[in-house]
């Protein structure tokens, strides 16, 4: 602790200011420029100013304040240091072509005080041939040190020269190689962020006939619901429409993740329109016809037999866009701020219960040896998200039995979630990376997208999670969440 000694802390609290803001730690930047702030103000006569002014710049960048920031900049005593910092400024304000401007003055400069170290010593090494010359008419010897000492200084000032010209070519095929990365940083970044804004914009449009087909799969899933005659054409030309408007959206959205730096393959997008214009083709002509069935000549037993293929493909089209369009948003792989702070337990167990489940043959239980009373920093949205994946995976494909969800504390203080379903075992030969790869369907009879895991990979990987598979597993298929 620095407490009791102003000069000392407020120094320290300096140099600690400039690595945080250096190391792009702008929480900490914060937290120790309030302190050192504090000091100023309560102890002006043993405040510490050394780096005051390069404090104040930082101080002003992280506050979006960057005339105040050039301000300071010029309040500096060294015109080199004062130009270093005018680059930062105008770098962290994205004024590319004020900051080059500032390096080449700094680089200027720097030349400028080279150049004249150089011109002292060579007017200091004049000086010294010119008195060695005088000596060199009273004695041989002498004639000859000087002639040693001349050839060193040409080779020394030729070396120095071509150290110049070599540092001139360097710095400029660094301007160009640097011009070259921020171009194309930005080229990517704009391509990324149209594509993003309009995926978004997609699913805006979506949402509406996604939940329309998703809360007709459900109650249609129920067995003993039951949809009065006088409804059913109204009910289904609602499907129909629906899915009309997802078929005619969703396309764009796929032909869309072919063209970025996240590109699926052309394999891979045929995967993924196949995924979806069956049930979508299935779906709208099944419903179609119960539709037009005005006069009810479809038998009752032939009707929930029609209903159910209606249900069915109607969630796979829900949960196939949906999935396909968080795929999408979430691929740039930017990392998201664990903004909330949840309980363990009460969050995994509210997801679990909030499932509504298709195959209702499955048994599902929850457990954890993790306390009731611990909380993880997280994003609740995307955990959410992770874990209803998980689910509807062992919802997909467990055959029998049960599905459990755990929660289970590490030795090391870190906490885990699994999702565990018996079942059908993950193929001889298929190893874990194939499983999480997208459009990539691990056997001949698997159908869907393939890209409900990939995208609960991708989940984790934003929050910088570990999403894995328990090889171990024996009775089926378990799937772990380790969250650091």
């Amino acid at each position: 602790s620095l407490e009791g000694n102003p000069t000392t802390e407020s120094g320290v609290l300096a140099y600690r200011c400039i690595i945080a803001f250096e190391m792009n730690d702008l929480k900490a930047f914060k937290k120790y420029y309030a302190k050192y702030d504090s000091i100023r103000q309560n102890f002006p006569e043993p405040f510490n100013e050394i780096n005051y002014e390069n404090v104040m710049v930082y101080h002003h960048m992280v506050e979006g304040h960057t005339d105040q920031a050039l301000a300071w900049c010029d309040s500096l005593d060294s015109d080199i240091e004062a130009a270093e910092l005018r680059a930062k400024v105008y770098e962290h304000a994205r004024l590319w072509e004020k900051a080059f401007y500032e390096i080449e003055r700094k680089d200027s400069l720097n030349r400028r005080v080279e150049n004249e170290v150089l011109a002292d010593n060579l007017a200091s090494l004049s000086q010294t041939i010119d008195s060695l010359e005088e000596k060199e008419r009273k004695a041989k010897i002498i004639r000859q040190q000087l002639i040693i000492v001349g050839v060193l200084a040409t080779f020394i000032i030729s070396l120095l020269i071509g150290i110049l010209l070599y540092r001139r070519r360097n710095h400029r095929l660094l301007k160009q190689q640097y011009a070259m990365v921020k171009e194309a940083q930005e080229q990517t970044a704009n391509v990324l962020s149209i594509r993003k804004a309009f995926v978004k914009s997609m699913w805006e449009r979506l949402k509406s006939p996604v939940q329309l087909l998703m809360n007709y799969a459900n109650v249609f899933n129920n067995p003993d619901f039951r949809l009065k005659l006088e409804e059913r054409p109204k009910a289904y030309h609602d499907i129909v429409d629906s899915a009309k408007q997802i078929g005619s959206l969703i396309e764009p959205v796929i032909e869309s993740m072919a063209h970025d730096n996240t590109a699926i393959s052309e394999q891979q997008k045929n995967v993924c329109q196949d995924a979806l214009r069956s049930p979508l083709s299935s779906l709208i002509g099944m419903a179609e016809i119960i539709a037009e069935d005005k006069d009810h000549h479809i038998p009752e037993d032939e009707y929930l037999k029609m209903r159910e293929v209606v249900s069915n493909n109607a969630y796979m089209v829900a949960i196939s866009t949906q999935e396909l369009l968080y795929f999408s948003i979430t691929a740039d792989g930017q990392k998201v701020e664990k903004k909330d702070y949840v309980g363990l337990n009460e969050t995994v167990q509210s997801i679990l219960n909030s499932y509504d489940w298709r195959n209702r043959e499955l048994e599902f239980m929850f457990s954890s040896d993790v306390d009731d009373d611990v909380h993880i920093h997280t994003y609740s949205e995307r955990l959410q998200r992770l874990l209803i994946c998980l689910l509807r995976n062992s919802d997909q494909f467990a055959a029998y039995g049960k599905v459990e969800v755990s929660c289970h504390a590490a030795d090391d203080g870190t906490y885990s979630i699994s999702v565990s379903n018996e079942g059908d075992k993950i193929p001889d030969g298929c190893d874990e990376e194939q499983i999480f790869m997208p459009f990539i369907r691990v056997t001949p009879s698997s159908h869907g997208l393939s890209i409900r895991l990939a995208l609960a990979r991708q989940l984790a990987l934003s929050m910088d999670y570990k999403l894995h598979i328990d090889m171990t597993y024996e009775k089926g298929v378990r799937i772990v969440l380790s969250l650091f």
